[in-house]
């Protein structure tokens, strides 16, 4: 994206409306240029309250990332050690039965009954399990493993070589599956934190600009009402402030730059999480608690629209100067 350098010293102070008046109510008119400087400085100071206020999801963001990698930990333990448990029971040869159909919930001495009680002091087991899930054993077996092993493990009365084998394989895949996740939320993290330090170090740049805008605007505007007649000449000139303007347009490009790379990584992902209704991406997942499920994006969206307030204030003070 290419941006053009201002024209600076083709304004002259009757394009910024100097001697012309505005008046905001009856009997009350105040120059123009006040009026045009007073919204400006309204709209800076929005603009830097509303990145302030974005910049904190970035850290509830990051909670948010932590919270989740310990529950993923938590349930990725829960799995190994359910198939441990499964693989330490003596399974059964269904010709030694007559073969019935029995439940499992029903308390029958079946082997099978080991197995839910494994499940349930498991995986079930997580602090997090009745706020995350609040399934059924059955329901929750049969999202992990499929319908096939939970309707085997509710209906039948052993443990055969056969499901013991399936029980154990699918538990594992159930494990590998929290080592992604915590994979994907690694990366993740990697990158949430080059962001947040990349936009807090851009946020205290502009702040900076920010304070040499209003020093100008300071001093220039005490010294056209006489409110003091010994008004000190601005510690900011007019080479501070045409660097101030290069550095709000390196760092606009800057975001550009960040918010393109970060959009094209959230279309690159492929890292989904099954839910309920189907595949989520991750960000969606871990952020859904948070305003925007894209808080990277809601931080720089809110600094570039501040460049641009800042770029024409930067502008103005240097017409003043």
């Amino acid at each position: 994206m290419l941006f053009a350098p201002p024209a600076l010293t083709r304004v002259s102070q009757q394009n910024i409306g100097a001697t012309a008046e505005a008046c905001v109510a009856d009997g009350l008119c105040v120059p123009a240029d006040v009026l045009t400087q007073g919204l400006a400085l309204a709209a800076t100071l929005a603009f830097a309250v509303a990145v302030l206020m974005a910049l904190s999801r970035l850290y509830d963001a990051a909670d948010a990332l932590a919270a989740e990698r310990e529950r993923t930990r938590l349930e990725r333990d829960a799995f190994a050690t359910f198939v441990d448990s499964v693989a330490s029971i003596d399974p059964q040869n269904p010709g030694l039965t007559d073969g019935g159909p029995t439940t499992v919930d029903a308390g029958h001495g079946g082997t099978l009954s080991h197995v839910v009680d494994a499940y349930r002091d498991t995986v079930l087991a997580v602090p997090h399990y009745d706020d995350e899930y609040d399934d059924t054993l059955a329901e929750h077996m049969a999202a992990e493993f499929g319908d096939d092993v939970a309707l085997a493990v509710r209906n039948g009365a052993i443990l055969s070589p056969q499901l013991q084998q399936t029980l154990c394989a699918r538990g594992t895949q159930a494990k590998q599956r929290r080592d992604r996740l915590l994979s994907a939320i690694d990366a993740e993290d990697d990158s949430l934190s080059a962001c947040t330090r990349t936009l807090r170090e851009i946020d205290d740049d502009l702040d900076a600009v920010e304070a040499d805008v209003a020093a100008v605007d300071r001093v220039v505007d005490d010294a056209t009402t006489g409110a003091d007649a010994d008004v000190p000449a601005s510690t900011v000139d007019r080479e501070d402030l045409v660097h101030d303007w290069h550095t709000v347009h390196g760092r606009r490009e800057e975001l550009v730059s960040l918010l393109e790379s970060r959009q094209s990584a959230i279309h690159e992902q492929r890292h989904v999480v099954g839910q309920g209704d189907g595949p989520t991406a991750l960000y969606e997942y871990v952020y859904d608690a948070l305003p925007s499920s894209y808080p990277v994006l809601s931080v720089g969206t809110h600094l570039l629209e501040r460049t641009r307030s800042l770029r024409r204030n930067v502008s103005r003070s240097l017409v003043r100067h």
